[in-house]
C-alpha cells in the first residue's frame, strides 16, 4: 500500500472462469496509482457527502451557486424556521461548502466550489473501478445465460 493513499477495493462476482477474475484484478493493480487519494485533504469527502445528503442543503447549495445570498433569503423558499436554516448552514460551513461574509448585520453566504471539485476528482478516480465491475457483472450474466 502506498503511504498517504488508500486503495479502493473492488468486489468481483464469483465467475466460473477464474482467468477472467485474475485479469480484472491485474488491471486494477496496474492502475492502482490512479486510485490513490491524498489523505491530507482539508475536508474529508465523507463530510462533504454528508452535508449534501439532505435535500434542503442541496437546495441551498443550488441557490448559492447563482451568487452570494443573504441568510434571510435562504429561509424564504424552505418551509422551515430560521434557526433550522442556520443549523443547515453550519453543516455546510463545516464541510467547507459555504463561505460566509458579514456585512453590517447581514450574513451573506456564497458557495465554495473546492469541495465540489474534490467530489469530481473522487468520481473521476472511481469511474474505472465501476466500469470494471460493470464488465464483470456483464460477463457473469452472460455465463449464467449460457449455462
Amino acid at each position: 500500500m502506498l503511504e498517504g493513499c488508500f486503495w479502493l477495493s473492488v468486489n468481483i462476482l464469483p465467475v466460473n472462469n477464474h482467468d477472467f477474475v485474475m485479469v480484472n484484478l491485474t488491471r486494477f493493480r496496474e492502475r492502482a496509482s490512479f486510485y490513490c487519494m491524498n489523505l491530507n485533504d482539508k475536508t474529508p469527502l465523507s463530510d462533504i457527502f454528508m452535508a449534501l445528503s439532505d435535500e434542503t442543503r442541496r437546495s441551498m447549495v443550488a441557490q448559492m451557486s447563482q451568487g452570494a445570498v443573504a441568510v434571510k433569503d435562504l429561509v424564504l423558499p424552505h418551509p422551515i424556521s430560521k434557526s433550522a436554516v442556520t443549523k443547515h448552514l453550519k453543516i455546510l460551513e463545516r464541510a467547507g461548502l459555504l463561505k460566509r461574509e458579514v456585512i453590517g448585520r447581514t450574513h451573506m453566504c456564497s458557495l465554495n466550489v473546492e469541495p465540489i471539485n474534490q467530489i469530481n476528482q473522487w468520481l473521476a478516480m472511481a469511474q474505472p473501478v465501476w466500469d470494471d465491475t460493470e464488465e464483470a457483472l456483464q460477463f457473469y450474466m452472460d455465463v449464467q445465460l449460457t449455462e
